[in-house]
């Protein structure tokens, strides 16, 4: 019932001609190099880690790490764990999943961040996601069980809805 009423407020907020309801709103989360971001679909369970995220050309390496299984781990040497390392590129993309990514801040003596894209954007309430992420701040995939219950899976930001009004306010 609570997403119903917000889809109403966002239908009576378009209709009335205010600005797009859209701004000030995020589908993204930013991702320091070397962090490890989690993604899980069903029994599928992967992992992967952007290093060197450039400016010029805009573009990435990554390790992954997938399994299929039903299990939550990547240790080295498990037979069921594939892994990869993919460099120079525009897009995350592994196995059975693709993530959207973008370039957020690039190197210059500092860590380079990038952004990447939940599967469902913010207004995305009727489409079925099709796969989970949770970015963490560990730089291990080792030491992760990504069926662990403190990993909080998302498959889009929340609304800011302060942000969503004050965005509709003419100025």
């Amino acid at each position: 019932m609570r997403h119903f009423a917000f889809i109403v407020f966002i239908a009576a907020l378009a209709a009335s001609g205010c600005k797009d309801p859209r701004r000030s709103q995020v589908s993204a989360t930013e991702v320091p190099d070397g962090h490890v971001v989690l993604l899980k679909r069903k029994n599928e369970v992967a992992a992967f880690i952007l290093r060197n995220q450039k400016l010029s050309p805009e573009e990435t390496d990554f390790v992954w790490y997938f399994r299929a299984d039903g299990r939550g781990t990547f240790a080295p040497g498990d037979p069921a764990v594939s892994t990869g390392v993919v460099t120079n590129a525009t897009q995350i993309s592994f196995a059975t999943f693709s993530v959207n990514w973008s370039i957020h801040t690039a190197g210059n003596g500092m860590a380079s961040s990038g952004w990447v894209y939940f599967p469902n954007g913010q207004y995305d309430f009727l489409k079925a996601a099709d796969y989970a992420m949770c970015v963490t701040t560990e730089t291990n995939v080792a030491g992760i069980d990504a069926r662990d219950r403190r990993w909080k899976y998302r498959v889009r930001l929340g609304v800011n809805i302060r942000a969503l009004i004050q965005s509709q306010v003419k100025k």
